[in-house]
């Protein structure tokens, strides 16, 4: 019984980690969790991975279904569009939450749920402490009975590129245009590390980012006027 799991994103973190621990592909379940809200790129990227490793498992969610049920992911949530505030107030409109409620929901959630199933009790990341947006928990850390490990911890964005480059691994060809790994391409959150994703889903996914530009419209016009009343009393 395979207990070891590795969290793979797709991004060249995940794919460092990956390559760092080829001598115990044997031993570990490489874990993809799938929104249903992938670009098509990670999709074909994931594919090749299950293909190449010992053992693989794709976790799903619906991220378009629970957004419909309970709101797009935001960084400056106007109350009245929280579930909560539209109950309270009445209001109407696009129904929003804060981007931690969404990502839990449909990403960590539902993968520490797969994970406690499965019986795992390590839990291998390429999670990095330089990066802007982490867990909480360091490597060596134990939570619900399964300890985390993040051998690239201490590592550099740019040690992470060199060791790609030595063991001959390519980043996926988006680097070159976005310089994080694409995550759901309808998050409507994150936006001061979007800028270079959005312009990437304009690129190559016109039909796609039309539905985003739509919605960041919405959730702008609402944010501005939710802050009218505390402009009012500066």
């Amino acid at each position: 019984m395979i207990t070891t799991a590795l969290q793979f994103g797709g991004g060249k973190d995940s794919l460092a980690v990956l390559h760092l621990m080829r001598p115990h592909w044997d031993e570990i379940l490489v874990v993809w969790l799938n929104t249903g809200a992938a670009f098509p790129e990670t999709e074909a990227q994931m594919r090749e991975i299950a293909a190449m490793v010992p053992h693989f498992l794709e976790v799903r969610s619906d991220v378009a279904t629970d957004i419909a049920e309970h709101g797009w992911p935001v960084d400056v949530l106007p109350i009245a569009h929280s579930a909560w505030g539209a109950a309270l107030t009445g209001a109407e409109g696009l129904r929003m939450r804060a981007w931690m409620e969404c990502c839990t929901r449909n990403f960590w959630g539902p993968l520490h749920q797969a994970m406690l199933a499965r019986g795992i009790t390590r839990i291998i990341r390429g999670q990095r402490n330089d990066e802007q947006y982490k867990s909480p928990i360091r490597s060596g850390a134990v939570v619900d009975g399964i300890e985390y490990v993040f051998p690239l911890q201490d590592w550099s964005e740019d040690q992470v590129f060199a060791f790609l480059e030595a063991e001959g691994v390519k980043a996926p060809a988006y680097y070159d245009e976005v310089n994080t790994s694409l995550d759901c391409w309808m998050c409507t959150a994150y936006l001061d590390l979007k800028d270079a994703q959005i312009r990437y889903l304009r690129s190559h996914h016109p039909e796609k980012h039309a539905v985003v530009r739509g919605k960041l419209r919405e959730i702008h016009a609402a944010t501005i006027a939710a802050l009218a009343p505390l402009e009012s009393v500066l």
